[in-house]
């Protein structure tokens, strides 16, 4: 079964527009026939192994140990693999996936957008990074113009690196084109 990754802050509260897009994510992840990883904890970790989980499919928790006692694990993970090391998390979790959404967040959040984007302009995932609105363009915006201010080629190529999704509809609509 194929997996979406789910990244952004565990400050989304359970009423807000971040859960909700996560979790209406999720759900048209399972309705598609894909499973679901996050980073494990609240905010817009929990909407999509809840989404997940209301779905009927997989909902797998990526956790650092260095977080125990301090944040608790999802309670809707079905899975929960722990991890020592803080890059072997974002590495295990962005490897896992064969797509990869990703929400506002800090950095946490930047460094598995980046560590996906780079899996994208290698050929390992399938589809372009998902990127929730507009709120990633000045990332994209930076990236843009430190290849510019380098001489290196933009990374505007096709297949693209990334796609902007506004609704859990877009997100079905990429994931169903990779269903097998």
């Amino acid at each position: 079964m194929p997996v979406l990754a789910i990244f952004g802050t565990w400050r989304a509260p359970e009423e807000g527009e971040l859960y909700r897009f996560a979790l209406d994510c999720a759900a048209a992840a399972a309705r598609v026939g894909w499973s679901v990883a996050t980073g494990g904890y609240s905010g817009v970790m929990d909407a999509g192994l809840r989404g997940a989980t209301e779905g009927g499919t997989a909902a797998i928790a990526h956790v650092w140990n260095g977080f125990d006692g301090e944040l608790p694990v999802s309670a809707h993970a079905s899975s929960v693999h722990r991890h020592t090391r803080i890059a072997d998390r974002v590495a295990a979790l962005v490897g896992q996936a064969e797509a990869c959404l990703v929400l506002p967040g800090r950095l946490g959040t930047v460094a598995e957008l980046a560590l996906a984007l780079e899996c994208r302009a290698k050929g390992q995932l399938q589809l372009p990074v998902m990127l929730h609105g507009s709120y990633w363009e000045p990332f994209l915006a930076w990236l843009r113009a430190s290849n510019a201010g380098l001489n290196l080629p933009a990374d505007d190529v096709a297949p693209p690196l990334h796609a902007r999704v506004d609704d859990a509809h877009e997100v079905e609509t990429l994931l169903r084109s990779l269903a097998r």
